[in-house]
């Protein structure tokens, strides 16, 4: 089993239960492979928490870089296509963990800015993400379309 798929299973796990969720025993429940294997690849649970979140904030990362061509109407698709449920369980983790509040902080930064690039400066760009995340704590991914769409045609830009 290769560490990526440790990662995998930690995502599954984090967006299931929260970081309450990211324990040894149900990471090796889930992946079936033993304690040892574990250690293997990771050698303590900060270590994978600290990989997890990398393995996370570069999957985001990448989102980013693939719509550098797309315009701001590309909003609603791109956001939607965020797992909502890992987004919610990453920034909960981010209240009481210091490496995930400094990962959240970088990616939102980066989210910013791409958002400042397409629509009418760094202000309208944090109107918008902020409703985003308050529209993901309401309730997660479903109804989001219309509120992003209404959203999106109420800024300038």
């Amino acid at each position: 089993m290769a560490r990526a798929d440790w990662l995998e299973a930690g995502t599954a796990l984090l967006a299931g239960g929260g970081a309450a969720a990211l324990t040894i025993e149900r990471l090796c429940a889930l992946t079936a492979r033993s304690k040892g294997a574990f250690y293997h690849h990771f050698g303590a649970m900060p270590a994978f928490e600290r990989a997890l979140l990398g393995h996370w904030a570069e999957a985001n990362r990448a989102r980013i870089a693939a719509a550098e061509g797309q315009d701001a109407a590309a909003l609603p698709e791109l956001a939607l296509g965020l797992a909502a449920g890992l987004e919610q369980a990453v920034r909960r983790w981010a209240a009481v963990h210091e490496a995930a509040r400094a990962e959240v902080a970088a990616l939102d930064g980066l989210r910013m800015a791409w958002l400042a690039q397409r629509l009418e400066g760094a202000a309208a760009a944090r109107l918008f993400y902020a409703a985003f995340i308050g529209l993901l704590e309401l309730g997660g991914p479903e109804g989001l379309d219309e509120p992003l769409a209404r959203l999106r045609r109420s800024l300038p830009g």
